[in-house]
């Protein structure tokens, strides 16, 4: 090759190397300007969305993004007949929760509205694809009598529950309940025949009117201004005998007089303005001869502290889905699943011989609890294991917790968590199998009662495995707690914000 080609070619391929470093610069300079749907699908979604109306708000519950980049969440919503959702959230800031409730002004009771929500990284620049779509009909409350279970000559409570009470404020009402007199007896006392519940221990309860096959009763607030309701779960309690002769077997209904052509008296409430409320309402049955107390899930008609352990081992395992008689013995405060709240509650009769005493209650700090790290040095060798210290600024009121931490497989792996000094009466469940980049746990307090602010020693720690070099945030993909009523702090009247602080966590050579 003369000496002339050869400058020729070097020049040439020079042209080329600009030529291709500029289409990189330019293409990379147009990637900045490209909308966020084009990274769509790098975090994955948000799962199982629901999404459950109420007279005056919409409650919507989802399962966190497994991610350990995921923030928060955007919720998107649109009316039914809309093509897409619009791009705006209708969240302010953004959800860092896996529960937001829709209790916008502009809502139309009557109308129909869909929902769908994005996980959204730390930076806001990547987004999920949407979650699945759930609907609500907006302006309904769904008030609904469980399934129950009895065995004959026993006494049984049958609750009223609603779905989703936020912000309603009840001035009267009366719930009319019928039922088979061949199967089940309302008990003599009248007193103990009708008790309020958490959610409306404000409020008064009395039997009206009683008849062979129905009872009718009557709920009253203040007047002027009836206490604001706030959650899900057990509305009212009934208490009946099971006939001793029933056949066990035996199913019979349990229902809502809606119009009040059996009782005379239609099941029917009005709010603060005294206008009536739009009620949904779904009636249950009653089985006879189960094998059934309430608060034994193993079903050896003793409610024992395995029953508690079993509450927290579907509180820690989604996956586990539990038998509908399981359900009705553990579902202790009325929402239609098991989890931590149930097991403090279940705990605590395990002690106690009773369920919690409303009378007792008394209120607690409302400062937000707040869950962190304390690491120990700036970096952490590969193939090498490490304790991170866990923390909680107060654990006053606590009876139960449920935590998810999510982090990068790649880096790190979460091995076990040990509990600290705050926990020595708090007993701890995992999932048998933890899924990757995933480490869950449940725990409550072994006798029901609640955690002191006085006690801040350490939360408890965590024992890891530096994999490989590099960094991976750990973050609390979901972190909730409940007092010894079985209120969840932020799902309640107790209304105290929960939040975890992710740690970003390296690994050296």
């Amino acid at each position: 090759m003369s000496l002339s080609i050869y400058k020729t070619s070097i020049w040439e391929g020079m042209i080329k190397m600009k030529k291709a470093h500029l289409f990189l610069a330019v293409s990379l300079f147009a990637l900045s300007f490209l909308p966020n749907a084009l990274f769509a699908g790098s975090l994955p979604p948000p799962g199982k969305l629901v999404a459950q109306s109420g007279p005056l708000a919409t409650e919507l519950k989802w399962l966190p993004s497994a991610d350990s980049n995921v923030e928060g969440y955007n919720v998107h919503r649109r009316a039914v007949g809309d093509t897409a959702f619009p791009p705006t959230p209708i969240n302010a800031g953004l959800v860092k929760d896996t529960l937001y409730i829709d209790d916008d002004s502009s809502l139309v009771p009557g109308n129909t509205y869909e929902y769908a929500v994005k996980a959204v990284n730390y930076g806001g620049k990547i987004k999920s694809d949407y979650s699945n779509t759930a609907s609500a009909y907006f302006g309904k409350g769904l008030f609904f009598i469980p399934q129950v279970y009895g065995e004959p000559g026993s006494t049984i409570m049958v609750p009223v529950s609603v779905k989703n009470a936020d912000n309603l404020r009840v001035t009267s009402a009366n719930i009319s309940i019928v039922y088979d007199p061949a199967v089940l007896t309302l008990v003599e006392d009248k007193k103990a025949a009708v008790k309020r519940t958490v959610l409306t221990r404000e409020y008064g309860w009395s039997v009206n009117t009683t008849g062979t096959n129905y009872v009718v009763i009557a709920m009253v607030g203040n007047i002027s201004n009836p206490p604001v309701i706030v959650g899900e779960g057990n509305f009212v309690e009934l208490y009946f005998t099971v006939n001793q002769d029933i056949q066990k077997g035996a199913v019979s209904g349990v229902k809502f007089d809606v119009d009040g052509s059996i009782t005379g008296k239609a099941t029917k409430m009005w709010n603060e303005n005294f206008a009536v409320i739009d009620l949904q309402l779904d009636d249950g049955d009653f089985a006879a001869g189960s094998d059934y107390i309430l608060g034994d899930i193993t079903g050896d008609q003793n409610v024992r502290a395995d029953d508690g352990s079993y509450a927290l081992t579907f509180s820690s395992n989604k996956s586990l889905s539990p038998s509908s008689k399981q359900l009705a013995a553990g579902d202790v405060n009325g929402d239609e699943a098991i989890g931590n709240l149930d097991a403090s509650a279940i705990l605590y009769y395990v002690v106690n011989q009773d369920w919690p005493d409303l009378d007792s209650l008394t209120g607690i700090s409302k400062e937000k609890r707040t869950f962190s790290f304390t690491k120990q040095g700036g970096s952490y060798k590969k193939n090498k294991a490490f304790f991170l210290a866990m923390n909680l600024n107060n654990p006053e009121g606590m009876a139960s917790c449920e935590i998810m931490l999510t982090y990068d497989p790649k880096i790190l792996e979460i091995k076990s968590f040990q509990p600290g000094s705050m926990l020595k009466n708090f007993e701890v469940k995992y999932p048998s199998k933890q899924s990757k980049g995933v480490f869950q746990f449940a725990l409550a307090s072994k006798d029901g009662s609640a955690a002191s602010n006085s006690n801040l020693e350490a939360f408890g720690k965590l024992k890891t495995l530096a994999k490989k070099p590099g960094s991976s945030r750990i973050n609390f993909s979901l972190a909730r707690m409940g007092d010894a009523y079985a209120r969840d702090f932020e799902r309640s009247d107790l209304n105290i914000e929960v939040e975890g602080l992710a740690e970003t966590m390296t690994v050296s050579k």
